[in-house]
């Protein structure tokens, strides 16, 4: 198994424990982010240094699909709309990171 699993493990059984102590469920919503965060970052790692392997459309789309959720909440609240806030600045990141190549055009002016 990954480390990087075990982190996600262990920050959504943290979530969990922790919403049923305290009763509150945004406590959860912050630790499935924080978990889904840490798992995006090796897909951000590689869509910067290897853009190629990843498809852009893909996290596009899935950022749209967040925008229209966030543009259909009646209620403004974190329980409401920090799941799919992350997931669009998060697709979006990785969409430009892959369609623009940014990773492979740093690299350029390094050189």
């Amino acid at each position: 198994m990954q480390q990087i699993d075990l982190i996600c493990g262990a920050l959504s059984i943290l979530g969990i424990f922790l919403w049923y102590i305290t009763k509150v469920g945004n406590i959860a919503i912050l630790f499935s982010i924080m978990a889904d965060g840490t798992a995006a970052i090796p897909t951000i790692i590689k869509s910067y240094k290897e853009p190629e392997s990843e498809s852009y459309s893909v996290f596009f789309l899935a950022a749209m699909s967040a925008f229209i959720t966030l543009m259909t909440l009646k209620t403004w609240d974190f329980a409401h709309y920090g799941f799919p806030l992350y997931i669009l600045l998060v697709c979006i990141l990785i969409t430009v990171l892959v369609k623009f190549k940014i990773g492979k055009k740093v690299k350029l002016f390094a050189d």
